[in-house]
């Protein structure tokens, strides 16, 4: 007998499916639980094929653009749910200069005694079983066991397959230096490429002169009057806008230097937004954080993207969230907040917004 079904008895019944357990979750939580199977069925994969993958059968159930989709497959990335890449020499197939591979299940401790879960279960949706499965906490992209109380539960995750990756190992923290020496290496990479012979297409990149409080608004072409090096992005025929750093002069493209992945799995992405936030901080006008005390908590608002680093040294002790006013912020225990700000200041060189 045929059923028809309403829009949300398709999401409770793709939740059960996904192993999600309560059939109330989030729509970000279901697509990240999506992207994770995407990933896993199709690896090594491109971006654009894991998000075809999960977006498709949602159509018309959960109406958000790619756009939303990709910032999801950003949170597994920097999370480390999913690993972007460099090809492997006997891949069977290349995707392009970046692939996706599901990384394996893991987990790591929070300084207050949860459990974060990484990885991706190979053709299981979830590594965890019964009762264990249903305690998970999904908040957007990230999955947590709430503290708990079996003294037993470290050793049965173990026993699922499950590593415990150190925090140390996880965060995979660069090494400390000052925004100016980071700044100068990264130009003297791009001081080793040949002078450009042809046009760049569709090159766009950050204003050094915007607001360092509204990132979006940065983002614009090159005029004639820029002369210097600058974050950017461009265009190419397949696959998402590699990121570069270009010497532009009076307005023309001099050199060119693709940002690649690191040996510590840092992202294009990461790369970049690090050596912006260099950039800033050497011109003194450095990108900056609000925090808002609330009682035993602290919110911290942030208004650029932070590396991925950044961002799991936050979530160790803190939960994300999305707000008016800001590109995101993360709350933290009011103890762990000197901390965080200083660790902010020596990484990424920001600094207390009045």
């Amino acid at each position: 007998m045929m059923q028809l079904l309403t829009p949300t008895d398709v999401l409770t019944r793709t939740a059960r499916a996904l192993a999600l357990g309560k059939p109330d979750v989030l729509q970000e939580t279901l697509a990240a639980q999506a992207l994770r199977r995407a990933v896993s069925a199709l690896a090594p994969c491109s971006r654009a094929d894991a998000l075809r993958f999960a977006r498709e059968p949602l159509v018309g159930v959960i109406d958000k653009d790619g756009e939303w989709y990709d910032a999801i497959l950003d949170a597994l990335i920097a999370y480390g749910d999913v690993l972007e890449v460099t090809p492997q020499d006997d891949d069977a197939w290349r995707t392009g200069r970046l692939v996706l591979r599901p990384a394996p299940p893991s987990f790591v401790r929070r300084s207050n005694g949860d459990l974060i879960i990484l990885g991706v279960a190979g053709d299981q949706p979830t590594a965890l079983l019964g009762d264990l499965a249903a305690q998970v906490q999904h908040q957007g992209s990230l999955r947590s066991l709430r503290q708990p109380m079996a003294t037993g539960v470290i050793d049965h995750l173990k026993a699922l397959g499950l590593v415990e990756l150190p925090e140390t190992a996880w965060l995979r923290a660069p090494v400390s230096t000052t925004a100016k020496s980071y700044s100068d290496s990264s130009c003297g990479e791009l001081s080793k490429t040949p002078l450009a012979t042809a046009p760049v297409d569709g090159l766009t990149l950050i204003d050094p002169e915007g607001p360092v409080t509204f990132y979006t608004g940065r983002w614009r072409p090159p005029a004639t009057n820029d002369t210097g090096i600058f974050v950017a992005r461009r265009q190419q025929l397949f696959g998402l806008r590699p990121w570069c750093l270009v010497e532009l002069e009076r307005g023309a493209p001099r050199r060119l230097y693709d940002l690649l992945p690191t040996d510590g799995r840092e992202r294009p992405c990461d790369l970049a937004w690090r050596i912006q936030a260099a950039f800033d901080a050497t011109a003194n006008r450095p990108q900056q954080v609000r925090p808002s005390v609330s009682g035993e908590v602290v919110e911290l608002a942030f208004f650029s993207p932070l590396p991925a680093f950044a961002e799991r040294r936050l979530a160790v002790k803190g939960e994300k969230s999305y707000r008016a006013g800001c590109l995101f912020a993360y709350t933290v225990p009011a103890a762990a907040v000197a901390d965080e700000l200083a660790a902010l200041s020596e990484k990424l060189w920001l600094i207390e917004a009045q």
